[in-house]
């Protein structure tokens, strides 16, 4: 009797502690933590220490973006090998995009994009399903197409990539480009790898 008290009193501190995420119908801000928002996600940018668990669906507008960092990075957030790649992929994701990304500046963070992401200055994220447009682009993992007017970068690309320079450690698709490297060789103007 006893070890079952115990085990019910367990069971309602977990139920208690868990988060539960809040729904949005119409607009909301991106800013709010574990929320479902649904139509319209607006906001400022998205600077945080801590995951969010923010899942906007439909078009997520952000004035200004992260993106202006990207620019100033001394050096490739994209991993150099295998086992950094793995451990970077176990960093939950902060916010989780599906459907239309714009930003001022662009995306920077532990992101998950699913449809199509566009921002000016560049984009560092964690995933890409889809499609992204930056000046700089940098995608741990990138499905689809990758278009950067100047650098595109991904440790596992599936698609195309396009830009003045194109880098993928793990590819099967086509880089079209300046300069092109995969694992396998470096070209100009066209490489591929499947």
């Amino acid at each position: 009797m006893k070890s079952i008290f115990i085990f019910i009193l367990l069971l309602l501190t977990i139920s208690a502690s868990a988060q539960k995420k809040k729904t949005y119908f119409s607009a909301w801000t991106f800013q709010q933590k574990n929320a479902n928002i649904y139509g319209l996600s607006v906001g400022l940018w998205n600077f945080a220490e801590n995951p969010k668990r923010t899942t906007s669906n439909g078009l997520r507008l952000s004035l200004i973006g992260e993106g202006i960092l990207v620019a100033w990075m001394p050096a490739s957030p994209i991993p150099a090998n295998d086992s950094a790649f793995l451990e970077s992929k176990k960093e939950p994701y902060s916010e989780r995009i599906n459907g239309l990304n714009i930003s001022g500046t662009g995306t920077a963070g532990a992101y998950d994009i699913n449809g199509i992401s566009i921002g000016v200055v560049g984009h560092a994220v964690k995933r890409v399903n889809g499609i992204s447009v930056s000046t700089l682009n940098f995608a741990l993992q990138h499905n689809g197409i990758q278009l950067g007017i100047f650098v595109n970068e991904s440790y596992k690309m599936r698609g195309i990539q396009l830009g003045a320079f194109n880098k993928s450690s793990r590819t099967k698709g086509i880089q079209i480009g300046f300069w092109n490297v995969n694992e396998k060789r470096k070209l100009p103007l066209i490489n591929w790898n499947f």
